[in-house]
């Protein structure tokens, strides 16, 4: 087709559509421009394949661990990764505490802009056999629960 290229999305209604895009666009720009929007009844919004939800996961899974003793499925302990106290003598801070030194105001620039609302949930898990500990990142929820009651199906509602 020498008009443009033609991109399959999926619309709210059930038939697809086909989207043309001028075929002067390089092909990178051609895909990136194209959105596509699901709704469907039985999960939340996405949009860019973003599903934000609640998450929860169980305190032990049996996972692989890449360690050179075990090299094979374990039982994991799972915990939520948090992230240490800066250092004041990294050589970023270092720099930055220089640079911001005597008269002269804000040197950096400082971002605003901030448009996230989640952060993505990192996962540390610690091998009960070998004690080798690795790490497994999320995707983006809303909010994240660890070793927390399942869901069960059927099951009545007591106060």
């Amino acid at each position: 087709v020498a008009s443009g290229l033609y991109l399959q999305a999926r619309v709210s209604t059930p038939p697809p559509r086909l989207i043309t895009l001028p075929s002067a666009w390089p092909v990178s720009k051609r895909i990136s421009r194209v959105r596509v929007w699901t709704i469907t009844p039985y999960r939340p919004f996405c949009c860019w394949g973003l599903l934000v939800k609640m998450v929860n996961v169980p305190k032990a899974r049996k996972t692989f661990c890449a360690s050179k003793k075990c090299k094979k499925h374990t039982l994991h302990k799972v915990t939520q990764y948090k992230a240490g106290k800066a250092s004041l003598y990294a050589q970023g801070k270092r720099r930055y505490d220089r640079k911001q030194s005597g008269f002269g105001g804000q040197t950096k620039p400082v971002f605003h802009k901030k448009a996230k609302v989640t952060k993505k949930v990192v996962l540390r898990l610690e091998c009960t056999e070998c004690k080798y500990r690795s790490q497994k990142a999320l995707k983006r929820c809303k909010s994240f629960e660890l070793g927390g009651d399942k869901k069960r199906k059927g099951q009545m509602i007591s106060f």
